[in-house]
């Protein structure tokens, strides 16, 4: 069974999508693919957020952020996820699925 949770959509100059899962560890799933992402920054610099919290850019990884660092990157299931390094980012965000994710181009 494939839930359909709609696609991102762009709104007033911005890629707008949504909160479609929260997993176990507390990691943030949303319904922005890769390839809308990609088709929407054409590798220019983007700022997401979530709520009034502003994350710059994507990770390649958990990696490259730092241990409680709010990231975002592509998940193993090639949609945007927002994290926190070895930390619970629905708790850092009080976020909740349904929830609206804007992506804008940085100026």
């Amino acid at each position: 069974m494939k839930l359909d949770f709609g696609k991102a959509q762009i709104v007033k100059g911005d890629l707008v999508g949504e909160i479609s899962h929260i997993d176990a560890f507390g990691n943030i799933v949303t319904n922005v693919s890769q390839q809308a992402l990609s088709r929407f920054a054409k590798k220019r610099a983007m700022v997401i957020s979530v709520d009034k919290r502003e994350i710059r850019g994507l990770k390649k990884g958990y990696w490259e952020a730092q241990e409680g660092e709010l990231l975002a990157l592509i998940g193993s299931g090639d949609f945007l996820e927002i994290s926190v390094r070895e930390g619970d980012a629905q708790k850092v965000l009080k976020s909740r699925q349904g929830d609206k994710v804007r992506i804008r181009l940085q100026a």
